[in-house]
């Protein structure tokens, strides 16, 4: 029993952070799918929806129920703007994929150096959704604030896959990502797909940086960590695939819960890209092997 409920307190843990982990993986998935483009940026847009969500509670003192659909409202038009102003052009004017690496690589720098400037340096917390208090599940104690925040990713995804599938918006993103070309001859704008897609994943890292930032400190490199586990998700689960992404986040999530209890905790962040180098050995297309059109 000493060594059975450390483990079971760690799946559910890895399950929470599993949840984070999707967000920003999906939203990453959704750009590469449709736009054929690796958002280098993305880890500051975590970052950003973090620090909306910590002033619009300690400055305007509005909840931060309330507070976390403006932040997604905030990014999902800061997404729509950068694909118009920097990312169109390389799109319209065919230019290769190193010049979108090259711009959104520029932008993580700006937007690192913009929050040191205007944010500081120092370490913020927003405070928690709910007062600190644990759930006790029988002999299992579990954070309240995680739990509900993990709920609100949950509900988030389920959200973004019913846009996805059940929209004529999201029927021109799946078509885009499937046959641009096709789509384009269908009468779609993809130019418009392209830019709601940005949208929505800069949404979905606010989100995710708005949630976890209550847990986590928030800082103007913040969004480097969840990137890169972002990375390795996307690898893990298979490029382009929606399903994957989410799957790869609660499978790397777990994995790195268990691996702080049955291994050690110093080497929490060494667990995902040894799974992602095994895999990538193994199977190269992810566990899932989605083809890369497909979303």
């Amino acid at each position: 029993m000493g060594v059975v409920l450390p483990i079971v307190e760690n799946l559910i843990t890895g399950l929470i952070m599993g949840s984070f982990y999707a967000l920003m993986a999906v939203g990453l998935t959704l750009i590469f799918g449709v736009m054929r483009i690796v958002n280098f940026a993305h880890g500051e847009f975590y970052m950003l929806g973090g620090y909306i969500l910590y002033y619009l509670v300690t400055l305007l003192g509005i909840n931060n129920f309330v507070a976390l659909p403006i932040v997604m409202g905030a990014m999902f038009v800061f997404g729509m703007a950068v694909e118009r102003s920097l990312l169109r052009p390389i799109i319209t004017e065919g230019l290769g994929h190193e010049y979108s690496i090259i711009i959104t690589f520029g932008l993580s720098l700006f937007l690192v150096n913009f929050a040191i400037a205007f944010f500081g340096p120092e370490y913020k917390t927003p405070p928690p959704y709910i007062p600190t208090y644990r759930i006790a599940l029988g002999p299992i104690s579990i954070s309240g604030d995680r739990l509900l925040v993990a709920t609100l990713a949950a509900v988030i995804l389920v959200l973004t896959y019913l846009v996805i599938a059940k929209t004529k918006i999201g029927l021109a993103m799946r078509a885009t990502a499937q046959n641009k070309e096709g789509a384009m001859l269908c009468g779609m704008d993809v130019y418009k797909v392209s830019m709601f897609t940005m949208g929505l994943a800069s949404a979905l890292a606010g989100a995710s940086g708005a949630l976890l930032s209550t847990i986590l400190l928030l800082e103007p490199q913040a969004g480097l960590i969840p990137a890169i586990k972002s990375y390795v998700v996307i690898a893990l689960g298979g490029m382009g695939s929606i399903a994957g992404a989410v799957a790869g986040s609660v499978i790397l999530g777990i994995i790195e819960s268990l691996g702080t209890v049955l291994i050690s905790a110093a080497y929490r962040d060494a667990y995902s890209f040894l799974v992602l180098i095994l895999v990538l050995l193994i199977r190269p297309e992810g566990l899932f092997g989605v083809r890369v059109r497909e979303v």
